[in-house]
């Protein structure tokens, strides 16, 4: 299913248990993947993390 721009609902991946799932991945490599089409997205938005992305970050929700 395709998700129109700017309509992704995004979570946060491989944040704590890393790419290959031993490897620490810092905040800065985080990976955000759409919950609906699966579309992934880069980490910052013009260098800077968006409010919703430290707010999954901080309390921990994948």
């Amino acid at each position: 299913m395709m998700c129109l721009p700017f309509f992704h609902k995004y979570k946060v991946v491989n944040v704590e248990q890393g790419i290959d799932g031993d490897v620490k991945t810092p905040l800065t490599s985080a990976s955000y993947v759409c919950v609906k089409c699966g579309k992934a997205r880069s980490k910052m938005l013009h260098g800077h993390f968006t409010k919703e992305d430290l707010t999954y970050h901080t309390r921990g929700r994948l």
